[in-house]
């Protein structure tokens, strides 16, 4: 669910009420592990942009405060607080203050504060008890390893093991031909060490 709100304004700054941000958007990875944040900006604003705990209200992580210049904006939020610890699953809330940069001759307040926010579900789901490369699980990564890959990229077999992103080799952030080949040179060629895919945001 999406809200939003905003300041009153008088004069030339009334036309821009409930425009200083556009496109605000929040998505999730579907594991909801990983989640995105994005919006555009009209005018130069002084931004604070927080997750917070749906329940307690509680401030949980500040992604951003700060000055920033209109356009695009993007985030993400990878289910850690503000010291690094890892967030239960749960409801929670990303939170965005837009302060305008121009100020109310009359007032000498801001001409414009606007603030929006949106519902989202983060699941407490660390990745653990796997090896990058092993796809088929079996504990040991070799040729059949890359059959495996080779049947779920080209023939719709069943998907790496225990997570899809334990086939990510490359971390690239999905599944594909080019993990094939890298795991292939790393088997045989002297390539490259396998990335660990299951630790970064897709």
């Amino acid at each position: 669910s999406v809200a939003e709100s905003w300041s009153d304004s008088s004069g030339l700054q009334y036309f821009a009420i409930g425009t200083d941000i556009l496109d605000f958007t929040t998505s999730s990875t579907e594991n909801e592990r990983w989640h995105f944040i994005s919006y555009t900006l009209i005018d130069p604003s002084y931004v604070n942009l927080s997750i917070v705990d749906a329940n307690s209200g509680a401030l949980v992580r500040t992604l951003f405060q700060g000055g920033q210049f209109s356009g695009p904006c993007s985030f993400v939020w990878d289910g850690v607080d503000n010291w690094g610890d890892p967030r239960l699953g749960g409801n929670y809330r990303v939170t965005l203050y837009d302060t305008s940069c121009y100020i109310n001759s009359a007032s000498g307040l801001p001409a414009n504060v606007v603030f929006k926010e949106a519902s989202f579900h983060h699941e407490y789901n660390p990745y653990i008890n796997y090896t990058p490369g092993d796809v088929n699980n079996n504990g040991t990564i070799n040729i059949t390893d890359v059959s495996y890959l080779i049947a779920y990229v080209y023939k719709g077999g069943p998907r790496p093991q225990p997570y899809i992103c334990v086939g990510d080799v490359n971390a690239s952030g999905s599944v594909q031909i080019l993990d094939v080949t890298y795991l292939t040179n790393y088997l045989y060629k002297n390539g490259p060490d396998l990335l660990d895919g299951c630790q970064i945001a897709p």
